[in-house]
């Protein structure tokens, strides 16, 4: 399974605690991700994870792609409080078109990731 891991920038340090604990879930399948957030997991936890770019930026609209050509199964996207770009609108509008499974908040990504444990 192919999991995508994205995030605004003031929800860094939650999907990293997110990721550091579930990485032995994460290391079972491919896990992608932009920029820092990639540098970030990679650097907190053994764990190997194909970056979306090869810059340092962290552009979510990366994902979309991605999602079109089904290319990922699960998203765990963790998005800021208050406004939200039109980006991660898309992205959500996306994955329900396209049927992929996805969460926005840690509540909702940790009974996807149990998921994968059964």
């Amino acid at each position: 399974m192919t999991i995508a891991l994205i995030c605004n920038k003031n929800k860094q340090t939650l999907l990293l605690n997110f990721a550091k604990a579930y990485h032995s879930v994460l290391s079972k399948h491919k896990i992608i991700s932009t920029g820092n957030v990639a540098a970030l997991v990679e650097k907190s936890i053994p764990i190997k994870v194909t970056k979306l770019n090869a810059l340092q930026d962290d552009s979510n609209e990366l994902i979309l792609p991605k999602i079109a050509n089904s290319e990922i199964d699960m998203l765990i996207f963790f998005r800021g409080d208050g406004f939200h770009s039109k980006i991660d609108s898309d992205i959500l509008l996306m994955c329900d078109r396209y049927n992929i499974l996805y969460a926005t908040n840690s509540a909702s990504a940790e009974i996807l990731i149990k998921s994968l444990i059964i």
